[in-house]
């Protein structure tokens, strides 16, 4: 054993911390355990490779290896042969973590908390998984199931059981030390309930954690902290300064709630250094942090890991101690892969050569003794257990082909979510020509992930594909021309055509709300630079680096521009900032020796050089500097394209991607004419199968519709958007729910029509169907009519949903629409379901008429004190959505872009929603499409109630008049007060359904 001092090992990780809530409580001397450790070793940021996805990173932090490697990317994986999920566990991980590599040396260590394991595994020592602290019970004496397999060796179970924290132990004296005034918070407040859970959870890992410790033989111990992590969901943003949008109230109860979970976590180290013992080896840590306040959403984060890492930045916290570290410094590129592969140094271990992190050697102040690598630590099978493997899904053709089941969806979701994990490390650890294939048939395929748009022409950008990046761009424009990404983007078309100063307008005005968008600042940088705004040029790069510590880019920008202002040594020192990060990057080696030249230091210079043609022998400027420098002594400004770094690869390499793109794309273009043939073979078979659903009443003559064998369906594809326009914006919002394709002429370009199949359910079961005419020329040139072409995507429609295994298919229709259509759909067999009639009242009116009500049963005391109003914009879509699912097939309904979520009301009673209205402005009118009260508030309070404070807040926005949508034999109070109102009644909707009960696969029997 190689360790210095007692030999101990202590690894705490302070979840979600940064050195932004950190050092101003440091400075105030507020954590004096952290503030002593740092003073007696090293301290800098820890940097993480996106995406900051939790399971991701945290087990990157466990195995020292990227997700390619330990194969976590996401919070659940396929299994069932591709058919179904389920949640990440241990058995996920395909690399060994540090406790198991221990354990095989039999280094005795307890693993306490960490993020994304379970169930407890077999190690030398205890292992006490997440899931033993994830119920905190109300007290002591109540019955009390913990979840099984939560702590190994089994028979610690008991013993360990009693240091879990009960609700009831949180005080008074507690809280307050969270909540300053907590006297003045309302008892009720489920804000209060949150953090007492939190507090106790932290307690219970606290008192684990220290009696293993206390009471049994180890080496290492890891424990895993989560008030910063947990608090800040929900109070990071009363964190000070305080924001607009925050109420002043809530403000100054919560404001130092998440200051006081930092002050928490140093007072928690303060008893596990003293159980570890001044000669032990410390390392505090965090892999990510929170944005700050001001990047935050005003409503809540939407549900989802992709989301729930949008609201984190790739820089957390990293401090060590031991006999032999430097006392006082800083160690800088320590990365989340670091953790591991130090750890094993430290023990004396040899490190496996497939790890992607380093052992920070540069942080002690005597080398650790040398010891040989080994291949791999994974030669030697694991001990912990190993359930049914996660099976490899099948072939995206297939997953995504005509005959596709909705029932599979949701694996294919997780599929193609893994896959664009998998890209962006692939781009952000320096394989960009892995990636770059992949995006390809991911961009092809879902064209409305619009949101990873920008992902694909980085990516392409990077590989030295200009060309194909703005070709992206120019579709994601024209989706989004007025968001900060659609004017970044219009910037950056602008400045790859030579419009410095247009460019410059858009990338200004993009970064006008600061997003956490690193490349946006790095282009506002370049453009900047180019127009010759030095300082300001300073500030973008800055700013991307903040944003992006591993954006070498970044630092490669604000080094040139130190350069090119004359402050050399500052340029020199933000070039070995770049280095750190990627030390293989041609590009920061010339920038580092150009400024080391300007500076007289001529040998480092020729070795900077040097170095950069080591790494590409290609790179031209490179080149130009070295044969200056070793020609005469005056320096020559070669030029360094920072905007193209794929100008040091050499011209092969990026032929290669390109064909390697043309390849991906052709497997796209085979996809898509295999779903148009699916299309073809099922309108021939199609009549059959509607006759083996047909009812007896129902009559089928001439429902075949007009010939259209010159006409082609298929998938929609990037280059559709602009002209399916609306159509697009509601699979946009929910990709993985929507099936759009179009329709054209086999020999034309120009769209004629488009068809929407949206799942009604996670599963299928009910499609619901929309088809639209989009081009009257192009249907004239095509010899077809509208009432042609809507039948023929109707039939088209019905066949995908069959095929898919769908129960039901429903449209809408308009009562103002041809009634040949509604006669064209009953010979198919449909039947109606709804009729809703729309009624327009006067918002003023509404709002008086329904506050005398609520008064009324106000002064009876029936509305209950948990009751309140919350506008749809302070909630989660998911949540609103899944209310009103109760009462409509499509919840919220299609027009979910367009929604007025600050009109849009809710009314909740406690964490429930119990009633609400969706819709959106048109005119002066606010159109609530959707309106549902829960039955058993039906007839009373709830209706009035909901009226009131939406017509209310409509009138204060300037709206005249409240139109609804209703169907009265749901909701007949609605109605009646709708007339009471002397409301005007206008044709509404039709709603119809066709039955399938007839398998589609008669060869599957299904």
């Amino acid at each position: 054993m190689a360790n210095a001092g007692n030999g101990k090992v202590l690894l705490v990780c302070w979840d979600d911390a940064n050195w932004d809530l950190v050092n101003p409580l440091l400075d105030a001397g507020e954590l004096p355990h952290l503030g002593a450790l740092t003073h007696q070793g090293v301290m800098g940021d820890m940097v993480s490779s996106w995406p900051l996805m939790r399971p991701m990173v945290y087990n990157s932090v466990a195995t020292g290896k990227h997700a390619d490697k330990h194969g976590v990317f996401g919070t659940h994986e396929i299994s069932d042969h591709g058919r179904s999920l389920r949640p990440v566990t241990s058995a996920s991980r395909r690399t060994k973590a540090f406790w198991e590599i221990l354990s095989q040396n039999d280094i005795p260590c307890h693993v306490v908390n960490f993020p994304g394991t379970g169930p407890a595994e077999t190690i030398n020592g205890t292992f006490v998984a997440p899931s033993f602290f994830k119920n905190i019970p109300p007290n002591y004496w109540d019955p009390f199931d913990l979840p099984p397999e939560c702590v190994c060796p089994e028979d610690q179970l008991t013993t360990l059981q009693p240091f879990l924290t009960s609700l009831e132990d949180i005080d008074h004296q507690s809280m307050s030390l969270f909540v300053r005034n907590l006297d003045q918070v309302d008892p009720t407040d489920r804000r209060l309930g949150t953090l007492t859970t939190l507090v106790a959870h932290t307690f219970s890992v606290h008192a684990v954690a220290t009696w293993l410790m206390e009471n049994t033989d180890w080496q290492v111990m890891s424990v895993n902290y989560q008030p910063i992590e947990l608090m800040g969901r929900e109070f990071l943003r009363f964190h000070p300064p305080k924001l607009d949008w925050v109420d002043q109230q809530d403000y100054e109860l919560f404001n130092d709630v998440v200051s006081s979970a930092v002050r928490f976590c140093d007072l928690l180290l303060g008893r596990l250094l003293e159980l570890a013992g001044n000669d032990a080896t410390v390392i505090v840590y965090s892999p990510r942090g929170h944005v700050s306040p001001q990047q935050l959403p005003q409503g809540a984060v939407p549900p989802g890991p992709r989301a729930e890492a949008s609201v984190h930045r790739p820089t957390g916290i990293f401090a060590m101690r031991s006999p032999t570290t430097r006392q006082d410094e800083l160690v800088h590129g320590a990365s989340m892969c670091d953790v591991c592969p130090t750890l094993l140094r430290v023990c004396g271990l040899p490190l496996g050569r497939d790890l992607d992190g380093r052992a920070l050697d540069d942080a002690f102040s005597e080398p650790l003794p040398e010891v040989e690598a080994i291949d791999s630590w994974d030669r030697r099978k694991p001990e912990r257990p190993e359930p049914v493997p996660a099976l490899e899904p099948a072939p995206w053709p297939e997953a995504m082909g005509f005959d596709s089941r909705y029932a599979h969806k949701q694996a294919l979701r997780i599929q193609l979510e893994h896959d664009w994990n998998r890209a962006e490390v692939y781009m952000h650890t320096g394989r960009g020509f892995l990636a770059a294939p992949l995006l390809t048939r991911l961009y092809y395929t879902n064209p409305f992930r619009t949101d990873m748009m920008i992902m694909v022409a980085e990516c392409l950008f990077q590989n030295g594909l200009g060309e194909e990046a703005a070709t992206v761009m120019r579709a994601f424009v024209a989706c989004h021309p007025d968001t900060p990404y659609g004017r970044f983007m219009s910037g950056m078309i602008a400045f790859r055509e030579g419009r410095e100063y247009e460019a410059l307008d858009f990338f200004e005005e993009s970064a006008k709300d600061d997003p956490s968008y690193p490349y946006l600042f790095f282009y506002l940088g370049e453009a900047c630079r180019t127009a010759g705004y030095q300082q300001r040029a300073i500030q973008a790069y800055g700013r991307a680096a903040q944003l992006d510590p591993n954006f070498v880019l970044a630092h490669l920008g604000l080094a040139k521009t130190h350069q090119l202002a004359g402050d050399h040594e500052a340029g020199a020192e933000v070039a070995l900032t770049a280095l750190a990060v990627d030390f293989a990057n041609p590009i920061s080696h010339v920038v580092l020796g150009q400024n080391l030249l300007a500076l007289g230091d001529q040998e480092r210079a020729k070795q900077a050089f040097e170095t950069a043609l080591r790494y590409a022998p290609e790179y031209a400027a490179a080149r130009e500097c070295l044969e200056d420098l070793t020609g005469n002594a005056d320096s020559h400004e070669a030029v360094v394209d920072l905007t193209n770094i794929a100008s040091t690869r050499a011209s092969w390499e990026v032929d290669d991607c390109r064909m390697a793109i043309h390849s991906a794309r052709n497997d796209v273009i085979a996809w898509a004419n295999e779903v148009s043939k699916g299309f073809v073979a099922a309108n021939k078979r199609l009549d059959t199968y509607l006759a083996a659903n047909a009812t007896s009443d129902t009559d089928q003559t001439d429902a075949t519709g007009a010939d259209i064998s010159s006409l082609m369906v298929r998938p929609a594809m990037p280059a559709d958007l602009p002209q399916l326009s609306w159509m697009a914006s509601h699979a946009i919002a929910e990709p993985y729910e929507h099936e759009l394709f179009v329709v054209h002429g086999r020999d034309q370009e120009e769209l004629l029509g488009g068809l929407i199949l949206r799942m009604a359910d996670e599963v299928g079961h009910t499609v619901i169907m929309a088809a639209h005419s989009l081009s009257l020329s192009g249907m004239l040139s095509a010899g077809v009519s509208e009432d042609e072409l809507w039948q023929m995507l109707v039939r088209a429609g019905i066949a995908r949903a069959a095929a898919g295994g769908a129960q039901e298919v429903t449209l809408m229709l308009s009562q103002e629409d041809d009634q040949a259509q509604s006669q064209f759909l009953q010979q198919l067999g449909f039947e109606v379901k709804k009729r809703e009639k729309m009624m327009t009242m006067g918002m003023a009116k509404t709002s008086e008429y329904c506050q005398r009500v609520v008064e009324r049963y106000e002064r009876r005391h029936a509305i209950p004190d948990d009751v309140r109003p919350v506008k749809m914009k302070d909630l989660p879509m998911y949540k609103v959505d899944r209310f009103f699912r109760g009462y409509f097939d499509d919840g919220i309904g299609p027009k979910r872009m367009e929604l007025d979520t600050d009109i849009s009301l809710m009314i909740m009673k406690g964490d429930e929603i119990i009633a609400g209205y969706v819709g959106y402005v048109q005119g002066d009118m606010f159109l609530s499409t959707r309106f549902a009260v829960a039955e058993e508030y039906r007839g009373g309070w709830a209706t009035s109630l909901l009226l009131w404070k939406g017509s209310g807040c409509g009138y204060e926005q300037g709206l005249v008049t409240i139109g609804m949508y209703m169907d009265e034999t749901i909701f007949p109070g609605m109605a009646k007060i709708a007339r009471h109102m002397d409301g005007e009644e206008f044709p509404g909707t039709t709603t119809m359904g066709l039955k399938l009960s007839a398998p589609w696969h008669q060869d599957q029997g299904e």
